[in-house]
């Protein structure tokens, strides 16, 4: 890549100076005390312009991909290791505790953890986005889910505090809600649960993935409330 720009700058100098030579021959030849000559204006017009417009005219009508070799292509797209993933997180972590940063470093800090399964780190990380931010409510529910993954993946206490304020402020987050549908499947109220998913579906855009689950686990909800339902009935007569 560096020669094609080194031939390209000569070949370029060449051709100006082929221009260029005549018109400056002219101007020796023209007497003097006449000030300064249309072909001296024109020389220092070719000498900014020509470079500039051949190098639009080629990334315009040319290749530039071409220019790259192969090994900088699978340079610039291979994927970084794991240890270079955790050391660059590890290094946004110092840079933050020595420098500060705000709410929003601290949420990617975050993200970054919990991608890499430390969750107690990414507690923390979530823990000082919402001191900074308050009113996020999408990273209340991003430490909230942190939260109950520390918990075995109970939606409880400390989770279940977050998910709460996450939802005053926004009452369409989608994860908060999803935590709240977790949480009130895990204390067996499926009412509440079906209320929570149903607004999750409302909030989710048709046809996604998660749209997709949510769906799932409403039809199946749905189906053992039903299934209680009789059951209740039943127990209710009894006891008269």
């Amino acid at each position: 890549m560096t020669a094609f720009w080194v031939a390209a700058a000569v070949l370029a100098a060449i051709a100006i100076a082929c221009v260029i030579r005549p018109l400056l021959a002219r101007d020796r030849s023209a007497p003097a005390g006449s000030g300064e000559s249309p072909s001296s204006v024109l020389a220092a017009a070719l000498l900014a312009v020509v470079p500039s417009v051949a190098m639009l005219l080629y990334l315009h009508f040319g290749n530039p991909i071409a220019l790259w070799r192969g090994e900088d292509f699978v340079r610039v797209h291979e994927e970084p290791s794991a240890a270079q993933v955790e050391g660059m997180v590890n290094q946004l972590a110092q840079r933050l505790k020595t420098e500060g940063g705000d709410a929003s470093a601290w949420a990617m800090l975050g993200r970054s953890y919990a991608a890499l399964d430390r969750h107690a780190d990414a507690a923390a990380a979530y823990a000082k986005a919402v001191e900074l931010s308050p009113a996020s409510a999408a990273w209340r529910a991003d430490y909230a889910d942190v939260l109950a993954t520390l918990a075995g993946g109970m939606v409880n206490g400390d989770a279940y505090e977050q998910v709460e304020r996450a939802l005053a402020l926004d009452p369409h987050e989608p994860k908060a809600l999803a935590l709240a549908a977790g949480a009130a499947l895990e204390r067996g109220n499926l009412p509440e649960a079906i209320t929570q998913w149903e607004r999750l579906l409302r909030a989710l855009p048709p046809g996604s993935p998660v749209a997709a689950r949510t769906e799932a686990n409403l039809a199946q909800a749905r189906a053992s409330l039903q299934h209680q339902r009789p059951a209740m009935r039943v127990s209710a007569g009894s006891g008269r």
